[in-house]
């Protein structure tokens, strides 16, 4: 079972490079003649997540933002996988402050950001985690799993229960 395992890793690590690979062909493909070049969009600082918008949302309507067990509980509800989780309250139009925030937050951080945000009135709430990697179940005998491109040498080990 453990060989078949790790087999099923390495050919979904495989297909996840060769996609990426395929994909960064097509960026450096020049325009063809007489259409102008997409200029290409700029890195955003963290990943929109949409399971930390529900998260960001519940912190809206409550008001607060809970100790961090209680954010980390709140965020595991809500099925994110991160960890750690941050939050941040402001009002409409900080922009600067929010942009701030996340810039500090990357570069701390050891993988890339996933973020969440909500508005209620005048209030804005912006929920970020750091994720190196995800694991999906894809029906019911197939897994995805996925790591950012730090990991040198990934592996899956699945195990029964039995």
């Amino acid at each position: 079972m453990k060989r078949h395992s790790i087999l099923i890793c390495a050919v979904l690590f495989t297909l996840h490079a060769t996609a990426v690979a395929e994909e960064d062909e097509k960026s450096d493909t020049p325009a063809p003649a007489g259409e102008a070049a997409v200029a290409p969009k700029p890195n955003a600082v963290c990943r929109r997540d949409a399971k930390l918008v529900v998260v960001a949302q519940q912190l809206a309507e409550r008001q607060t933002i809970p100790p961090s067990p209680e954010l980390i509980r709140a965020a595991r509800e809500a099925g994110v996988d991160a960890n750690p989780v941050y939050a941040k309250f402001g009002v409409v139009g900080e922009v600067e402050s929010f942009k701030s925030w996340l810039q500090d937050l990357d570069e701390a951080a050891d993988a890339p950001l996933i973020c969440g945000r909500a508005r209620v009135g005048e209030r804005v709430v912006l929920v970020a985690a750091v994720r190196a990697g995800s694991l999906s179940v894809n029906g019911k005998h197939a897994l995805h799993a996925e790591v950012i491109a730090d990991f040198r040498h990934p592996y899956l080990v699945v195990r029964d229960s039995r």
